[in-house]
């Protein structure tokens, strides 16, 4: 079943003993069959129009792929900026634009994409969104965030089960979508025009509670009514470039993933 595209696994550290998705302190999961399965960013095997880097502080880089006109979508690692000393997280992250999980799970179809953004079954496509999500859990790995909690030290995966001992991950990450997606819904306002800038905040599922942990540097969710894919705007002397999580006015309607720029 062959895929195209780049997939991504977390590690702490370089062995040359082991396979490039199986470093040490990689991304496994918990169940019983011993896979370390990748994030995909799946693609296409045709040109691609265009691509944007993104590393606002020099700890993390994200990455936008134009795979076709118009259509986006997106990959990205680095530490995020933790809410003060915690010892639940270290701030490690990563993320891709997920279709359906490279392991046996592998259908060989793209039917991961519902006709909006909102009814999608198979995985996130922006990081930490997966409250639209209820599919199957082993479909949601499209987001990671490093923690330690009690006697478990590994990475706590994008999801909505709240169970201490899940299929996936021992312990679940999701944003702050209670309350963002609010002011998306209300976005833009409707007598300046000017849309919500969210920050990407996750947090992970302690006994069913959600626990922030820190922010995704230079990322922020937006309306982009107003704005056109790839379009440049200032804010407070902050230079941003927005696109869509999908395709504008398509499957994304017109839902934003803003990314801050900075002079190089």
């Amino acid at each position: 079943d062959m895929r195209y595209g780049i997939a991504v696994n977390g590690s702490d550290s370089y062995s040359a003993d082991a396979d490039w998705h199986k470093q040490p302190g990689s991304f496994i999961r918990v169940d019983g069959n011993g896979y370390t399965p990748l994030i995909p960013m799946d693609s296409n095997t045709g040109s691609i129009p265009s691509y944007h880097l993104f590393s606002p502080d020099g700890k993390c880089v994200s990455v936008e792929v134009e795979i076709s006109l118009g259509i986006y979508l997106r990959l990205g690692f680095g530490t995020l900026h933790l809410f003060g000393e915690t010892p639940r997280s270290r701030g490690d992250y990563f993320y891709a634009t997920s279709g359906e999980i490279v392991d046996q799970y592998i259908s060989g179809s793209s039917d991961w994409l519902e006709s909006t953004v909102l009814e999608r079954k198979s995985a996130e496509e922006v990081p930490f969104r997966c409250h639209f999500i209820s599919y199957p859990e082993y479909r949601m790995q499209a987001s990671a965030v490093r923690c330690t909690i009690d006697e478990y030290d590994g990475w706590s995966i994008s999801g909505t089960r709240t169970t201490s001992k899940s299929f996936m991950s021992q312990y679940y990450a999701r944003g702050n979508f209670k309350v963002d997606q609010i002011f998306l819904d209300l976005s833009p306002n409707i007598i300046t025009g000017v849309s919500v800038m969210i920050p990407v905040e996750p947090s992970i599922s302690i006994s069913e509670i959600d626990q922030p942990i820190g922010v995704i540097p230079g990322i922020r969710y937006m309306d982009m009514t107003n704005y056109l894919s790839g379009e440049e705007f200032n804010i407070s002397g902050e230079r941003w470039k927005v696109f869509p999580w999908y395709q504008k006015s398509g499957r994304s309607l017109q839902y934003g993933i803003a990314h801050k720029l900075t002079d190089v």
